[in-house]
């Protein structure tokens, strides 16, 4: 199901759920504090609520005011962000979105990374 919400998402609304996850609990006000040039707090509010509606935030009651949470783990919405990408431009190809990541700068791979990777690789070509 979060793949689906996921591919849905405005760049706003990504940056309001990154907001709530690095804050774990947080009201509509906090967030339109951290947001790069806010909306009107009114908007914020209905951003937040349509986030809601779609089941990316939870939302519960403190005092009186409502405080948002997160409702999907953190690694399940990369992988639906991840799977989206690879999709939209790589036509669905994992090994052409890893020899595009590799390929693409001069960023080296930490000896741990590469020896992750190889591991992996061997673990998928056996399933074959």
């Amino acid at each position: 199901m979060i793949d689906s919400v996921l591919q849905f998402l405005s760049g706003r609304d990504r940056q309001i759920v990154e907001i709530v996850y690095a804050r774990r609990s947080v009201s509509a006000k906090d967030i339109m504090s951290e947001l790069p040039e806010p909306p009107s707090y009114s908007a914020v509010r209905s951003m937040v609520n349509r986030l809601v509606d779609k089941g990316v935030l939870g939302r519960r009651k403190d005092g009186k005011k409502w405080v948002y949470e997160v409702l999907t783990p953190r690694q399940e919405v990369r992988q639906g962000e991840l799977n989206r990408l690879i999709d939209r431009f790589f036509d669905g190809s994992k090994g052409a979105a890893i020899i595009g990541l590799l390929g693409h700068d001069e960023r080296e791979l930490s000896e741990s990374e590469a020896e992750k990777i190889m591991a992996m690789i061997k673990r998928k070509s056996k399933k074959r």
